[in-house]
């Protein structure tokens, strides 16, 4: 909430400033309930815009040819820190899914985001039922999966009441504090039980880590990821792979001035959000193995210090924040 609103995000992917923005970040997964939000589109107020932030380049077939294109904006792909830019000048945040029951088991980072920057969340019931946490017309509006005309009515709900709009942002604000990864671990007790492990705990000389960065047209942010990856690899044996997806920029001219393994893909048509992972995964000599994004700044002590979660038999993986 602290992120001042870019005007500059208005021009560069043609958003109405007039307009009030229903948006969506996230790429495209077969349980998104894109044909919802497209049906929605087609007869939405004039004062009102859709934007589908997130690469959905595979597929082009499910966006419908008859859609009022100055009512719904599909981004494509965009860097992390433009997405928390768009993010911010949303007025309203969609949460559309399908009904599925793996919805059951998935953790819908989207949630966390949309509560952490304060914004109104109109979310479908496939996804409603599994989250107790969320309170009808407090912290969401919920409305019929799949149903055009009850999503409409319950987002013109939303929009036509000041009221509502400002106790919601105020709530999710709130509830988004629960969520912080010193609560989470400090209700979790994980923290005091792995103490003891890592008081123990000396790297050992047979750890190595190998670091494998997914990129697509990074030329902005390479730099930057390549050399925390490197900083963090400082006091521990490692690698840094670089697996890309095509780029089109200057992201490899700019990776081989380092001391790094670049892989590319040789068919742009094999595209997809695991790709980049699973080919490092081939190529990885690391006994550890930490993913990382082309755009993201990797934390210098991260990789020492989640190592010594390892001492305990109990733990397979380690995670950190964005």
């Amino acid at each position: 909430s602290s992120l001042k609103i870019d005007k500059s995000m208005y021009e560069k992917y043609q958003i109405p400033k007039s307009k009030k923005i229903i948006g969506f970040i996230g790429n495209y997964i077969d349980w998104l309930d894109i044909e919802t939000i497209q049906g929605v589109s087609k007869n939405l107020k004039d004062n009102l815009v859709i934007l589908v932030v997130g690469d959905f380049h595979k597929y082009k077939n499910l966006i419908s040819s008859d859609l009022k294109l100055e009512s719904i904006i599909f981004t494509g792909k965009v860097p992390h820190k433009d997405a928390l830019k768009l993010l911010k000048i949303m007025d309203v945040c969609l949460l559309p899914y399908k009904k599925n029951p793996i919805l059951r088991h998935l953790s819908i980072r989207k949630v966390s985001e949309y509560l952490a920057a304060g914004k109104p969340i109109l979310i479908s019931d496939s996804l409603k039922i599994y989250r107790n946490d969320l309170i009808e017309g407090e912290n969401v509006v919920s409305y019929k999966t799949g149903n055009v005309r009850d999503l409409e009515n319950k987002l013109y709900q939303i929009i036509d009441d000041d009221i509502l709009l400002k106790n919601l942002c105020q709530n999710n604000r709130r509830l988004s504090k629960n969520y912080s990864w010193d609560i989470i671990i400090g209700n979790s007790r994980l923290d005091s039980i792995l103490e003891i492990y890592r008081k123990n705990y000396k790297i050992q000389k047979t750890d190595f880590v190998s670091i494998i960065i997914k990129v697509l047209n990074e030329e902005e942010h390479i730099e930057m990821a390549i050399k925390s990856a490197l900083e963090a690899l400082n006091k521990v044996k490692g690698e840094v792979i670089i697996v890309d997806s095509k780029s089109t920029d200057r992201t490899i001219e700019i990776a081989k001035k380092f001391p790094v393994k670049i892989y590319q893909l040789s068919d742009e048509n094999d595209k997809c959000c695991g790709i980049g992972p699973q080919i490092g995964y081939h190529f990885a000599q690391g006994n550890f193995i930490y993913i990382l994004d082309g755009d993201m700044n990797l934390n210098k002590d991260f990789i020492v210090n989640s190592l010594t979660y390892f001492s305990s038999p109990e733990i397979a993986g380690v995670g950190g924040n964005i």
